[in-house]
């Protein structure tokens, strides 16, 4: 079984992936008995697991039960012999013919030299666009494809997989990988509905209860994205829905003292 973005799970349903971890069970929709399970289980993430623990957005021990076996898979673009065969398999992936298309040397040159800063998912979507516009031909030229060479800085960003022996240093804990500006950037603008959330989970857990009202002036966004927002946390479990009989609140919602 493959879990992916596991860097990206809310904190309920942490709590529920460590318990299957843990017993090596499920309690299956609708079945009030759990179910016992032996499957090996891979989780996949470019999140920077360290990063999110140290923030509280990730359980500690959840984390050191990811890390029984780790496997850094470097970017693409640190991969160039990994391309072109990449490339002949998702060209002939589910191909009626049973035809094994070829690449132009021109073509195989601009695959091999462009950066793919969105990585394998990059590469797919490329080629499924050029099977697409080409009515899967046999041959593929290097007008089929356009890629664009804009330079990033990302471009010039140290990786730990990097081939480089002066990249390859162990970084002090407070420098700033590259993702982890990204992540930290989506936590300060709020622009992210997984770090949103989490937010909110925050401001249950300081002020235990809060009307809709309260929680749209705080975070700044509409209300009806933060009525979004209460009703995950309310199928979480999260927090309660208190409807009093004598209140000038209509109803509000409330930390949900029994979550673990």
């Amino acid at each position: 079984m493959l879990l992916d973005e596991i860097g990206e799970i809310s904190s309920a349903t942490q709590v529920i992936l460590l318990r299957v971890l843990e017993l090596n069970e499920i309690r299956p929709v609708g079945n009030s008995k759990p179910k016992k399970i032996n499957c090996r289980i891979l989780f996949a993430t470019n999140a920077p697991l360290e990063y999110l623990v140290d923030k509280g957005l990730l359980r500690t021990d959840l984390f050191y039960r990811l890390k029984k076996l780790e496997i850094n898979v470097s970017p693409l673009r640190e991969r160039p012999k990994d391309i072109i065969p990449l490339v002949n398999h998702y060209l002939t992936l589910d191909r009626t013919d049973n035809q094994v298309p070829e690449l132009s040397t021109e073509l195989q040159a601009e695959l091999i030299s462009y950066k793919w800063p969105g990585n394998v998912r990059e590469l797919i979507n490329e080629i499924e666009r050029m099977r697409l516009m080409s009515s899967e031909g046999l041959v593929f030229e290097k007008s089929d494809i356009n890629l664009a060479q804009n330079s990033t800085e990302e471009d010039d960003v140290p990786t730990k997989n990097s081939s480089n022996p002066e990249k390859t240093v162990e970084q002090p804990v407070d420098v700033k990988t590259d993702d982890q500006s990204k992540f930290l950037k989506l936590e300060k603008t709020g622009k992210s509905s997984i770090r949103r959330l989490q937010r909110i989970r925050n401001l249950f857990i300081e002020n235990r209860n809060l009307t809709r009202a309260e929680i749209t002036q705080i975070m700044e966004v509409s209300s009806k994205t933060i009525g979004s927002d209460l009703n995950i946390l309310l199928a979480e479990n999260f927090i309660v829905k208190i409807k009093p009989s004598k209140s000038s609140r209509s109803f509000y919602f409330q930390f949900n003292e029994n979550v673990s």
